[in-house]
C-alpha cells in the first residue's frame, strides 16, 4: 500500500479495527488445540476453510522460517469469521441489487511491524482474507496484501475490496447482534422484569433505575422506524429485514448470562454506540451494504476508480453517515453521576453515599489511565472513557 494512502486504506487500520474499532467482538484467537468451552478457532479447522499454505504466510509476515503452527503455537494468531452470514439474502433498494459474503479474515500479532504501522511495539497485521466460507480458486480465492496466493490481484484493488467487505460484514454483525441484539434487546426483558417484581422501595431497583432510563422508549421508537421494512435498517444495512432478525434471533439464543458482564445498559452500548459515526460514516472504509458481488480470480481492477461500483450510492451513503451522526450525538448523562445536583443526592440512604463516591473515585483513576494510553496508540480510544459512557441505552 502507497505510503501517502490514506489511513483507511492501509493494512494497519483495518488490523486496528478488530481491537479498537466499532465493534471487537468477532477477534478470535487460532490455537492448535481447543479448551473446552473455548470461543478460539483450531489451526486445523480453519486450514479446511481457509487453505492458506506457510509460503503465503512467510511472504506476508517476512519471516522465512515462522510457521502458522509456530505462530499458532505462540498465541499471535487470530481471525474473525463471518459464517452467520451465510445463507443471509440481500434485497434491492430503489431497483439495485446488494450483495452480501460470510467472509474469513486471517490476522497476525507481528511484535516488528512492516513498514508503515504506525506502531513499533507490535500490530494486528492483516494476512489474508477469503470472500466465502468454501475456498474456490475462482470464485473465492485467497487474497492477501501481496497477492501471495495468486489470485490476479497485482495492484492490490481486489484487496482494498476484500478488507471493505469484511468491514461491512462486520458492521452488519455490529448493526444486527452487537448493538441491537446484544444491548438494546437483552436490557429490555431485565427492565420489564424489574419493574414488574421489585416495589418502588426496593434498593436493587432502585440502583438500577438510571441504568433503565428511556430503553424502553428507544427501543419501541426502533420497532416502529428502525427495524421494519423500508425502514432505516431496511436502506442502510445489506441484508433482508428477515435474515436481519434471524441473525438477532440466532445469536440471542446463544446468548448465556454468565459469559457476559452485567455492562449488558452503559458501557458495552457506549462501545458499540458512540463508535458509529467517527468510525462507520465513512462509506468507501465502511458501510451496510455491498452493491456488487464479491471479486472472484479473473474479476479485473485496473484503476481505484473501479472500487466505486461495491460502495452505496451518493443518496445511502449521506443517509447513512447523517444518522450515526445523530446515534453518535446524544449523551444525556455520565456513568456513576446519578444527580445532576450535588446538594441532593439521588440515593437517600446516607449510607449508600461513601460507595458511590468510592465508585466515582474509580471510574476517573480509569479515565486518567485511558487517556495517558491514548497517547501511546496508533488513535484514541475514547469510546470507554467513563465520562463518554452513559449509565444507560438511552439512544
Amino acid at each position: 500500500m502507497e505510503e501517502n494512502s490514506e489511513p483507511y486504506e492501509q493494512d494497519w487500520f483495518f488490523g486496528y479495527l478488530q481491537i479498537g474499532g466499532f465493534n471487537t467482538t468477532n477477534l478470535r484467537g487460532v490455537v492448535l488445540e481447543k479448551q473446552v468451552e473455548q470461543k478460539a478457532h483450531t489451526l486445523a479447522d480453519l486450514l479446511e476453510k481457509l487453505p492458506i499454505t506457510d509460503t503465503m504466510f512467510q511472504k506476508e509476515v517476512g519471516n522465512s522460517e515462522l510457521t502458522l503452527h509456530e505462530a499458532a503455537r505462540q498465541n499471535r494468531l487470530f481471525v474473525v469469521d463471518y459464517a452467520m452470514m451465510e445463507g443471509a439474502v440481500s434485497d434491492k433498494l430503489n431497483g439495485q441489487q446488494r450483495y452480501l459474503a460470510s467472509p474469513i479474515a486471517l490476522f497476525y500479532w507481528n511484535p516488528t511491524p512492516p513498514k508503515g504501522y504506525p506502531t513499533e511495539t507490535g500490530a494486528l497485521q492483516p494476512i489474508a482474507i477469503q470472500l466465502g466460507q468454501k475456498h474456490d480458486p475462482e470464485d473465492t480465492p485467497i487474497f492477501t496484501p501481496t497477492d501471495a496466493a495468486n489470485a490476479n490481484d497485482a495492484n492490490g484493488l481486489k484487496w482494498k475490496i476484500a478488507k471493505y467487505i469484511v468491514n461491512v460484514m462486520c458492521a452488519i454483525q455490529h448493526e444486527s447482534v452487537a448493538h441491537l441484539g446484544d444491548c438494546h434487546l437483552i436490557v429490555e426483558p431485565v427492565v420489564v422484569a424489574a419493574r414488574r417484581q421489585l416495589s418502588d422501595s426496593h434498593p436493587i431497583l432502585e440502583l438500577l433505575i438510571p441504568h433503565f432510563r428511556f430503553t424502553i422508549n428507544i427501543n419501541d421508537d426502533a420497532i416502529h422506524s428502525l427495524i421494519v421494512p423500508g425502514g432505516t435498517v431496511a436502506t442502510n444495512v445489506g441484508p433482508s429485514i428477515e435474515s436481519t432478525l434471524g441473525l438477532v434471533a440466532k445469536a440471542h439464543e446463544a446468548w448465556r448470562w454468565d459469559e457476559n458482564n452485567p455492562d449488558i445498559a452503559g458501557p458495552q452500548h457506549a462501545s458499540v454506540n458512540y463508535a458509529q459515526y467517527p468510525l462507520m460514516s465513512f462509506a468507501p472504509s465502511v458501510s451496510g451494504t455491498i452493491y456488487k458481488e464479491p471479486p472472484s480470480r479473473s474479476t479485473e481492477l485496473n484503476t481505484p476508480d473501479d472500487c466505486v461500483a461495491w460502495y452505496p450510492p451518493l443518496d445511502v451513503a449521506l443517509y447513512t453517515s447523517s444518522f450515526k451522526y445523530l446515534l453518535s450525538s446524544v449523551q444525556y448523562d455520565r456513568l456513576g453521576q446519578y444527580t445532576t445536583n450535588v446538594r441532593y443526592p439521588y440515593f437517600k440512604d446516607k449510607r449508600v453515599h461513601p460507595c458511590v463516591e468510592k465508585f466515582q473515585e474509580r471510574l476517573s483513576l480509569a479515565e486518567i489511565e485511558i487517556r495517558k494510553r491514548n497517547e501511546k496508540r496508533p488513535m484514541p480510544y475514547p469510546f470507554q472513557l467513563p465520562s463518554q459512557v452513559p449509565n444507560s441505552i438511552s439512544i
